[in-house]
C-alpha cells in the first residue's frame, strides 16, 4: 500500500513538472490582460480627425487638439479640375505624435524598406459638399508641426499610400519654411484706403476690356486699367496676411513648444522622419490563434522610445516577415479576433525566427 502511494504521488509531481514546463517553456503566450482600444482601427483612413469649418475667401488660422498649427490662405482650395470653390469648406485634420496613435492608423514607419524614426504624422484633407479639394497649383498650406526639442537630423516625408491602404515614406528634402509678409511694389496705400477704392470701382465703375470706366469717383479717375485693380487687390491681401501672420507667430509663441515648419503643396499625409542609423534584421514567426477565424491579425513591431512602429500581416497559415533595427530594444503585439492578444518585449542582434506565437485572451475596454 505505501509502495502505491508512493508512486501516485511522484506521477502528480512528474505532471505538475510537465504542466510547470509547457507554461515557462513553450510557445510565447499572453493568457489574459486588456488590449489597448486604440488597436481597433483598421486604417490611416478609418482613423478619427478632427473637422474644421473654413471660409474659402479667407486667411484662416487652426490650431489642432495635439498642437499642430495651420496656417490657410485665402483661395487656397479648389476642386479636382481645378476650378474655384466659394463659401465654407470642410478641413480635416489627422495628429498622429504617440506609437499608440501610429499603430491606431496601422501606419509602418518605412521608406522603400528602410525603418524610420518620426517625430509625428499629420494627415490634411479638404472638402466642399462632399467632393475632394486639392490645393491650388502655386499655393501652400503653412503647417507648424509641434516637438518637445527639433532634432536637426528630422525631415519631412510624403506618404505614397497604394491600393491595400499601405503607406510609403518618400523623403522630399525640402527645407523648412514660414509665410512672409511682403507688400507689392507700386503705390502707396493703407489697408482701409485698399476697401475704399474697390468698394468704389465695385459700386460706380463698369467694365469693358481691360478697362473699368466711372466719373471720376477714385481719385478723380474716369477710366481705371485693370492692372491697377488688381494691385489694390494684391495690396489688400498683402495686409489681411500680414494680420495673419502676426497672429500665427503669436499663437506659436503662446504654445511653448519647439515646431517643425514647412510649406503642403498638396494635401494628404506628411511625417516628420530621419532614418534608423542600426542595420535591419529580419524577425519571422508564426501566429498560432486559440480558435480559428477568418481575420487574419496584425502584428505590431514598435520601439516606444525610439519612435518607430512597423506591421506585419501573416499569410493564410499564420506566418509573419517582420523587420526592426539591430540590438534595439522592440515590442511585438498581436491583436486578433474573438478576444485573442499577445504582447512581448525582444532584443534581438540577428535575424531570427520567434517560432510560434499562441494569443491569449484579453477584454475589451
Amino acid at each position: 500500500m505505501k509502495k502505491r502511494t508512493f508512486w501516485i504521488i511522484i506521477v502528480i509531481i512528474l505532471v505538475i513538472i510537465i504542466i510547470l514546463l509547457l507554461k515557462f517553456c513553450g510557445p510565447a503566450t499572453i493568457q489574459s490582460g486588456e488590449a489597448p482600444a486604440e488597436l481597433f482601427y483598421s486604417s490611416p483612413d478609418s482613423f478619427p480627425g478632427q473637422d474644421f469649418t473654413l471660409m474659402s475667401n479667407n486667411n484662416e488660422i487652426i490650431q489642432a487638439e495635439k498642437g499642430t498649427i495651420l496656417y490657410v490662405p485665402a483661395n487656397t482650395f479648389v476642386t479636382s479640375s481645378g476650378k474655384s470653390v466659394s463659401g465654407e469648406i470642410r478641413l480635416e485634420v489627422k495628429e498622429l505624435y504617440t506609437i499608440d496613435n501610429i499603430k491606431a492608423a496601422g501606419i509602418s514607419t518605412l521608406s522603400d524598406g528602410r525603418v524610420l524614426q518620426t517625430g509625428g504624422m499629420v494627415f490634411l484633407g479638404a472638402k466642399k459638399d462632399g467632393e475632394q479639394l486639392k490645393i491650388r497649383k502655386g499655393r501652400k498650406v503653412f503647417v507648424s508641426i509641434p516637438a518637445k526639442e527639433k532634432d536637426p537630423e528630422m525631415g519631412l516625408f510624403a506618404g505614397i499610400m497604394d491600393e491595400k491602404g499601405n503607406i510609403n515614406w518618400k523623403e522630399t528634402n525640402q527645407e523648412e519654411e514660414v509665410p512672409i509678409f511682403k507688400l507689392p511694389e507700386g503705390p502707396n496705400y493703407t489697408y482701409q484706403q485698399c476697401i475704399d477704392i474697390l468698394n468704389k470701382i465695385e459700386l460706380y465703375y463698369t467694365k469693358k476690356g481691360n478697362t473699368y470706366y466711372g466719373e471720376g469717383q477714385v481719385e478723380g479717375f474716369g477710366e481705371i486699367e485693370e492692372w491697377y485693380v488688381e494691385y489694390i487687390r494684391k495690396l489688400k491681401r498683402a495686409f489681411e496676411q500680414k494680420d495673419s501672420t502676426e497672429e500665427l507667430e503669436k499663437l506659436k509663441a503662446e504654445a511653448d513648444m519647439a515646431f517643425y515648419e514647412y510649406a503642403f503643396s498638396s494635401a494628404g499625409w506628411a511625417n516628420i522622419d530621419k532614418f534608423m542609423k542600426k542595420e535591419q534584421i529580419v524577425i519571422t514567426g508564426i501566429i498560432k490563434p486559440k480558435k480559428n477565424t477568418d481575420r487574419l491579425p496584425r502584428v505590431h513591431i514598435y520601439s516606444l522610445k525610439e519612435m518607430v512602429h512597423l506591421t506585419a500581416t501573416p499569410d493564410s497559415t499564420g506566418y509573419f516577415n517582420g523587420q526592426f533595427a539591430r540590438s534595439i530594444p522592440f515590442t511585438i503585439e498581436i491583436i486578433g479576433s474573438v478576444n485573442q492578444y499577445f504582447k512581448k518585449e525582444y532584443t534581438l542582434s540577428k535575424d531570427t525566427d520567434l517560432g510560434v506565437l499562441k494569443l491569449g485572451r484579453y477584454k475589451r475596454k
